[in-house]
């Protein structure tokens, strides 16, 4: 074994005429037992000390070997944190952000890069940033509780593409997105049944049920209890109950001085702590009715009869106007207009 130490003190012209001897010393053995080998401290030695050893040629030699792998673009890209749902108020307005979906890709370089968009984009009311995968309603659409309670978005997560076998290769995902549309306070209430018509008969009494109205909140989602009132028309006559809507009769029907009432009601939604907010009106139209339990009655021209007589000619032609005959027919019932019907006369 020989050793060289070097001096970086004395400059390269002593290091060459020591590796001069040096080789002439190795050369002087067998070159075929012996074959040199170098080892350098490297730069970051302090000694600046060299070794030259001659090491028999069947002596094994070990050094450090660094592999680099390069990353083939074989992962496709993993949404976090699934499922993705989310509810969204119907009053949200246009273009607000509803949500942020992530997904992220193993890969190294472009491989490793994720970009978004939405399946069918051009069915949806929805727009997704392909940077951020921030989720937000068009900027010219709106959510309608009454119209789509549900909406269903297909996401899909893209890589920047990448050699994967000797051929570029685009890896992708997809997920679903949930939305539920949460029910505002923008419709008021809807009446049910309409139109609507009650009957005061000549036998009610104050106090007797003419009429119930029914209204529905028109935000069903969310529903408020409805309040019931009378706007106009009632004359003091009838009032409402508040609560269930029915219509009832204050007066008895001989001091009712219309036979015909036009009744307008109003409901109102009741906030929690009861306030009013929206409501709509509607009209009961009440009608005034006489029991048909009085027979009509026969008048002459001298009061109430019910016997007439009239003198004519014998074998008078069919059609043949009975002149001289005078009868009136009163009924007190007010439900329509007598009708007077008469059998085949038969002569006395």
């Amino acid at each position: 074994m020989f050793i060289w130490k070097s001096n970086p003190q004395r400059g390269s012209s002593h290091r060459e005429s020591s590796v001069a001897k040096l080789t002439e010393m190795s050369l002087g053995g067998s070159r075929a037992d012996y074959a040199p080998y170098f080892f350098d401290n490297g730069v970051s030695s302090g000694n600046g000390n060299m070794a030259l050893f001659s090491l028999s040629e069947d002596t094994p030699v070990v050094e450090k070997v660094r592999v680099f792998v390069t990353d083939a673009n074989d992962e496709q890209p993993v949404f976090r944190n699934l499922p993705f749902i989310v509810d969204v108020p119907e009053d949200t307005p246009p273009g607000s952000s509803v949500y942020k979906v992530e997904a992220v890709d193993r890969d190294n370089g472009s491989g490793g890069s994720v970009t978004y968009f939405l399946q069918n984009s051009h069915m949806t009311n929805f727009a997704i940033d392909r940077h951020s995968g921030v989720l937000r309603i068009g900027p010219h659409n709106t959510l309608d509780y009454e119209k789509s309670r549900t909406h269903f978005i297909t996401v899909v997560a893209k890589d920047g593409g990448g050699a994967y076998k000797g051929k570029e290769q685009v890896m992708t995902s997809s997920a679903t997105v949930t939305i539920n549309v949460i029910d505002a306070q923008d419709t008021p209430p809807i009446f049910v049944g309409t139109p609507y018509f009650g009957y005061v008969y000549e036998v009610s009494v104050p106090g007797s049920e003419i009429y119930t109205v029914y209204a529905r909140d028109g935000d069903q989602g969310n529903p408020n209890p409805i309040q019931y009132s009378i706007v106009n028309g009632a004359d003091g006559v009838f009032t409402i109950n508040e609560t269930s809507g029915c219509i009832k009769l204050l007066l008895y029907p001989a001091h009712l001085k219309k036979e015909r009432y036009e009744v307008k009601v109003k409901a109102t939604e009741l906030g929690t702590e009861g306030q009013k907010w929206d409501f709509s009106t509607t009209v009961v139209t009440i009608r005034v009715v006489d029991l048909n339990n009085h027979p009509p009655t026969f008048f002459g021209e001298s009061g109430p009869q019910s016997k007439f007589e009239l003198t004519m000619y014998e074998h008078p032609p069919e059609g043949e106007i009975l002149r001289g005959l005078k009868i009136t027919v009163n009924d007190s019932d007010q439900v329509g207009l007598p009708r007077v019907t008469c059998p085949p006369l038969q002569a006395c």
